[in-house]
């Protein structure tokens, strides 16, 4: 069984650099890279669709969902990181945002159980990854190609538990989470051999040209 991960077209929150809560549209561009990446699943194989509840994720799996004829079953384990009052909605360039950030980002190395406010930390998403997988697994002799329409932070957290295991550590998703790229669009493939569960390719997102690809 494989698994595309797929993550959401630019949003109006990717463009204007905030933490984003479920609201944030598509941007014309994100529709556009939605456009190319349907085109790109005429040719891959597909037999499920799985999507986020949030609108960018929704709006992105209908362009895929038109192409394959399939209809789109919300996941509420794939939403993304919830940022919390803190952070939703304010700007990523803020230089007071940013230090509630590091000190949010510090805490989860040193005292994983920490919470300023309503956020999830590491930990919890990283339990949403690891029941999502373990869902995935109930899958596997119903569907051989299931596209999972998420975000950028979560998927990095579901590509590390897949590599490091259910008790992956803050510090090895941090080393990954900088050294990793998830264009808007950009597709991983995670098969799954019955037993254990492999990344086959990571970030594809040759369906958008060097024009519409983005580092966001």
């Amino acid at each position: 069984m494989k698994l595309y991960l797929v993550r959401h077209g630019q949003s109006e929150g990717n463009l204007t650099h905030i933490f984003q809560g479920p609201e944030e549209n598509l941007t014309a561009l994100g529709k556009k890279q939605a456009e190319f990446l349907a085109h790109r699943f005429e040719s891959i194989p597909v037999d499920y669709i799985l999507a986020s509840p949030y609108i960018r994720a929704q709006q992105t799996a209908e362009y895929i969902s038109a192409v394959k004829k399939i209809p789109i079953t919300h996941n509420p384990l794939l939403v993304e990181k919830k940022w919390g009052s803190v952070l939703t909605g304010k700007s990523r360039d803020n230089p007071e945002i940013q230090k509630v950030k590091d000190l949010l980002i510090e805490k989860e190395l040193s005292d994983p159980e920490f919470r300023d406010t309503t956020e999830e930390r590491f930990i919890d998403v990283r339990a949403r990854a690891v029941a999502f997988l373990n869902f995935a697994v109930t899958l596997n002799q119903t569907y051989n190609n299931i596209a999972v329409i998420s975000h950028g932070h979560f998927l990095r957290v579901l590509f590390a538990t897949i590599i490091h295991g259910p008790e992956v550590p803050a510090k090895l998703f941090r080393d990954l989470f900088n050294t990793t790229s998830m264009h808007n669009t950009g597709i991983t493939v995670a098969d799954y051999d019955g037993k254990n569960w492999h990344i086959v390719t990571l970030n594809d997102h040759a369906h958008l040209g060097d024009y519409h690809r983005q580092n966001i």
